[in-house]
């Protein structure tokens, strides 16, 4: 439904070259393709530009390739952008919005599509999600450019489909063409769950709380390394798919210390929360993880080897060259931008292979280290390899920790034991489609609609 109301927006005009951000698996590109002369389709994720080319493969006029839209160059310029569904996760909106409106010709066309979000309208329409914004705001920063004019429009209880034009010198901008539709095709339980319209029981609504989070637990993200250790690297591009698939499903990150806090307070979590942690801090969590976490506003926890911050994994060089760690700017640096860190150690040794005053001096020199180093306090914990037992949990209880998270596997919950926290290991060969069944959730392809009338 959305697709085709989409498609009804586009110009009257011939199109010679169009650009379609965000083009996912290709859905939407397969049936843009016909319309325009030349189409130029970007995304952030490899794995769904194959997946988009693979799509589009009887398309010649299509071509492909990734795009950060937070970060990279905008091509152009074209006679016509299609951008949709993807402006609420950019860091700077009005910046992006400029960039991308500057690559559109004097006369082109820039067509949009975004869902109404209840932090623009609290008390309005649309959907609880845990966004910076919503249609409203995104069409008032379109708005506010210079030379860019609102051509048609499409409304709908919970999103609305909007045609802008980068007027001529001279060109009169003239009234815009508004309609309204209360079609907007089927949604899936994971959007349904989350909407508001008129009309509807509010009790519907309420905000469903979970007492219990999954942990997933990553060490490496990265496509090459030593056969033996594939089981603990994910390649980027299935990283991104992952990611995408949890967004689409609904679940959004909450920090590892505010579960904590939470279970502490005995007190359920609001909507589909999940914690990602990072285990052993691989510098390929800076280049490879963390652009597709900001791009999706997820958060994460990396649990770090607090003598090795700078090294390389050297408990691995049995197996083949260590891979590099974090330095100590780059920590800084994710920790001022909102990642959360905690002990992993001070060299990576099982934690039940030492007597009681070397598993204290280990584990509190770590501490010490990352406390100096962060300039903040560390109270969590990982168990290098998961070696942990009563023992070990009674020393770090006694040293201040507040949390440790295991390799049990299992979902947590409020009511367990915080310094035996059970996590879900990501496997190196994980599709999307099995990472929700780990956590209890649908399958990918009952995801793929997530929005209204896709």
């Amino acid at each position: 439904m959305k697709c085709e109301q989409t498609l009804a927006l586009l110009p009257d005009e011939i199109v010679a070259d169009a650009l379609e951000i965000a083009c996912a698996e290709g859905h939407f590109t397969a049936r843009l393709a016909p319309r325009v002369g030349r189409l130029t389709a970007v995304d952030i994720s490899p794995r769904a530009l194959a997946r988009a080319q693979a799509r589009c493969s009887g398309h010649a006029n299509v071509a492909f390739r990734r795009l950060d839209l937070n970060a990279d160059d905008i091509p152009g310029p074209f006679d016509l952008i299609v951008c949709s569904e993807v402006l609420y996760y950019v860091r700077d909106l009005a910046g992006v919005v400029g960039r991308i409106l500057s690559r559109i010709r004097p006369g082109g066309f820039f067509l949009t599509v975004h869902s109404r979000v209840l932090i623009d309208e609290p008390g309005g329409i649309g959907f609880a999600w845990n966004q910076s914004c919503g249609v409203e705001t995104i069409a008032k920063t379109i708005t506010a450019q210079p030379e860019i004019a609102l051509r048609r429009e499409l409304r709908t209880p919970l999103y609305r489909v909007l045609l802008y034009q980068r007027i001529l010198p001279g060109q009169p901008p003239g009234p815009p063409e508004i309609g309204e539709s209360d079609r907007m095709g089927q949604m899936i339980p994971a959007a349904l769950e989350l909407a508001r319209w008129p009309g509807r029981p509010s009790v519907r609504l309420a905000a469903k709380r979970t007492f219990s989070v999954p942990i997933l637990m990553y060490h490496r993200i990265a496509a090459d390394g030593p056969v033996a250790l594939a089981r603990f690297r994910v390649a980027p591009d299935l990283f991104a798919a992952q990611i995408a698939t949890l967004h689409r499903a609904g679940y959004r990150t909450v920090g590892f210390q505010d579960w904590i806090s939470a279970m502490m307070r005995n007190e359920p979590l609001p909507g589909k929360p999940i914690i990602l942690t990072f285990d052993d801090g691989y510098q390929d969590f800076l280049t490879a993880a963390m652009p597709v976490l900001r791009y999706y506003g997820f958060s994460a926890t990396v649990f770090l080897v607090a003598e090795r911050i700078g090294g390389g994994a050297d408990w691995d060089a049995g197996y083949g060259e260590a891979a590099p760690l974090l330095s100590w700017q780059e920590v800084r640096a994710l920790h001022a931008a909102g990642t959360e860190f905690g002990c992993h150690s001070a060299v990576h040794r099982p934690m039940t292979g030492m007597h009681l005053a070397e598993l204290t001096e280990d584990t509190a020199r770590s501490r010490a280290i990352l406390e100096e180093g962060l300039e903040a306090a560390v109270t969590t914990l990982a168990y290098p390899y998961g070696a942990e037992n009563e023992f070990v949990r009674r020393v770090v209880a006694d040293l201040g920790f507040r949390a440790a998270a295991s390799c049990e596997p299992g979902i947590s919950r409020i009511g367990d034991d915080p310094l035996r926290l059970c996590r879900i290991e990501i496997f190196g060969a994980c599709e999307p489609e099995q990472l929700l069944t780990l956590i209890g959730h649908t399958s990918e392809k009952d995801l793929l609609d997530a929005l209204p009338g896709q």
